[in-house]
């Protein structure tokens, strides 16, 4: 009886472990510094912070203008590994549809009377 409990417990762990980040047809972009890329409707841009829990800070990313629209899913810690993954969001372009995709990323520290952290990104789909 141990037995099967320790295997169903092994298979629970390696499967909540290993969740899989979402399905892309084309590229991944992470954003640089320079704010500004072109990608095509089948393209992803992904946006990966670290654990907040971690930081304290909260995160929000927004689709200010554009055909798309935001997922938020959590990218697990490597395996082995205390702490890490966190939150990460893609910025999925409508398919079918081109132009400009405004984003913007807020991050508020903790504490009060501290201001967030704004930064806009724009993306141009072909």
């Amino acid at each position: 009886m141990r037995n099967w409990i320790a295997v169903a417990v092994c298979v629970a762990v390696t499967t909540i472990g290993c969740a899989a980040e979402p399905k892309v047809e084309g590229k991944v972009y992470l954003p640089d510094d320079a704010k500004k890329q072109t990608i095509t409707d089948k393209d992803v841009v992904r946006f990966e912070f670290s654990n907040p829990g971690s930081t304290g800070y909260t995160i929000a990313v927004k689709v200010t203008d554009g055909p798309a629209t935001v997922e938020k899913w959590d990218r697990p810690a490597p395996r082995g590994a205390v702490g890490g993954g966190g939150p990460s969001y893609d910025i999925k372009p409508k398919a079918g549809k081109t132009g400009k995709i405004k984003v913007t990323v807020t991050q508020t520290p903790p504490g009060k009377g501290r201001p967030p952290e704004v930064t806009e990104y724009e993306f141009e789909v072909k």
